[in-house]
């Protein structure tokens, strides 16, 4: 059974916002689909109709009803919110009533599913000025006894067959007002009817909530509706906490509804809708507020209920069973069981998070390790970790020297030269000369760069750079580096080459 209501709105930039845009706690995708009519387009829909109102003088802030808000619904039964064709069904339904009632106007009408009630459902937002002429939409098109009809006039043209005690209500409607009397279609009685009023007032209350919450306004007092009330129940009943009438009556008032039972064998059942008040609280149920089973439907009565409950109670005790397998089970899976709960649902991006923290810990481990590896094999004392493998003939003609090179071993033995005869170091003024000149940074940029490399290497607990290993890595060529990286023990007691596209011939002994 389709519903459609209509309500003005001074802000229609609030009300395109409303239907397109994410709400803070959005599950899922806000709308499935959205399209315009008039010319309108969906990705600049506010700019468009604000266009048009700035060109007729009538988008001053307050002083106009700047939009029409008409909401169109589907019970589940009709249209399957998980069904892309009901989607599409929807979509051309609210576009065929938008061309019907609101001709030369710009439309936007979104198709949504989400909701308290989960049901498909079209926000359509319409332009008060018209494009052309710039005139105000005449408020009686969207009376709802007119909206109504012109609703019910759409759908048989578009072939959804309406409910069989609808349709003859609208049809009498209609030839009523042939006649020249009244149709008295708002003066109808029936359940369905009331149920549907009271549907449309909630879907219009759960609208301008979202538009308040914008804003930063009050909300108004939650409207009672029946639909929403059996909603409440079903989520109650489905609830797996709900294993007996208490736990039921519990889980209830935590789904927003009151549940009593009443008559004398205790059979018959009271159910009251918890209506929420602007400040967030909710209300104990009024009398006008509750519902007796029976007239909720045979799925709301008490042996309805005995069996959600029975059914509620064998799941819980099935699954207490399985617990044993299932703490084995992750047991052999979790290396460590303390890491998470097992119970503990997590989100994606959490698990995500955890797997990267902990290989980023695994990482700084390692990297640990390796430095004080390291410092260890460097210091004084420590055994050589690796066995030095000279280099085969090939390789010492392919690692040639230049004129000019430094050779590493020639820097070791005047270092140990150093060490053991200090007094001859003194003695010999040429030989101290030729230490500076061989060991020294070349240049104040080069001092400074050594000091900045030792300083570094300090703070990282690295060994400290001598002036020697500067000198003898500074003497190579990019390629003679990347080839040291590769291959260290190649360069323990050969020295390289400045450039080794010159060949020149090795160093003497």
């Amino acid at each position: 059974m389709p519903v459609v209501v209509a309500s003005a709105s001074r802000s229609g930039h609030a009300l395109i916002s409303y239907a397109l845009d994410d709400k803070p706690d959005q599950q899922g995708e806000r709308y499935v689909m959205a399209s315009g009519v008039g010319g309108l387009l969906v990705s600049v829909a506010k700019q468009q109709m604000r266009d048009v109102r700035k060109k007729w003088g009538k988008d001053k802030p307050g002083a106009f009803v700047q939009a029409y808000h008409v909401i169109e619904s589907f019970a589940k039964d009709e249209l399957d919110p998980d069904d892309p064709d009901s989607w599409m069904t929807a979509q051309r339904l609210g576009r065929a009533l938008a061309e019907d009632r609101f001709p030369g106007r710009q439309v936007l009408i979104v198709t949504q599913r989400d909701g308290k009630t989960g049901c498909v459902h079209n926000h359509i937002v319409v332009n008060s000025v018209e494009t052309k002429t710039g005139r105000s939409l005449d408020s009686s098109i969207v009376m709802h006894s007119r909206l109504v009809e012109a609703h019910e006039r759409v759908l048989e043209a578009e072939g959804f067959e309406q409910r069989a005690d609808l349709k003859k209500a609208f049809s009498d409607a209609t030839e009523r007002r042939e006649r020249g009397e009244p149709s008295g279609l708002r003066r109808g009685d029936s359940s369905q009817r009331s149920e549907l009023r009271e549907f449309q007032r909630y879907l219009m209350w759960e609208a301008d909530s979202d538009i308040a919450d914008e804003f930063g306004a009050a909300h108004k007092t939650e409207p009672f509706s029946s639909t929403v009330l059996k909603s409440r129940i079903e989520q109650a009943l489905a609830d797996p906490a709900a294993i007996d009438w208490a736990s039921f009556v519990d889980a209830g008032r935590e789904h927003g509804i009151h549940v009593q039972q009443r008559g004398k064998k205790g059979r018959g059942i009271s159910y009251g809708m918890l209506r929420e008040h602007p400040d967030g609280t909710r209300a104990e149920a009024a009398a006008s507020d509750r519902r007796r089973c029976s007239s909720l439907g045979a799925g709301f009565e008490m042996d309805a209920v005995d069996l959600a409950l029975a059914r509620n109670s064998a799941a819980l005790q099935s699954s207490v069973s399985l617990l044993p397998v299932v703490a084995s089970t992750v047991k052999m899976v979790l290396p460590d069981p303390q890491h998470r709960p097992a119970q503990q649902k997590s989100s994606l991006k959490e698990r995500m998070r955890a797997a990267l923290k902990e290989v980023d810990e695994q990482a700084n481990a390692e990297t640990r390790r390796m430095i004080a590896d390291y410092k260890t094999a460097k210091a004084p004392g420590a055994e050589p970790q690796r066995p030095f493998e000279a280099p085969t003939q090939v390789e010492q003609s392919a690692i040639v020297c230049s004129p000019g090179a430094v050779s590493l071993s020639a820097l070791r033995d005047a270092s140990s030269t150093r060490e053991e005869s200090p007094t001859a170091r003194k003695t010999s003024p040429e030989s101290a000369a030729s230490e500076a000149i061989l060991f020294a940074p070349r240049g104040e940029g080069d001092t400074e760069k050594l000091r900045k490399m030792n300083e570094r290497n300090r703070q990282l607990g690295l060994p400290v750079v001598s002036p020697e290993q500067f000198a003898a890595t500074k003497a190579m060529t990019p390629q003679q580096r990347k080839l040291r990286l590769d291959h260290p023990e190649l360069f323990n007691d050969i020295a390289p080459a400045m450039n080794p596209r010159k060949q020149a011939p090795l160093l003497g002994d």
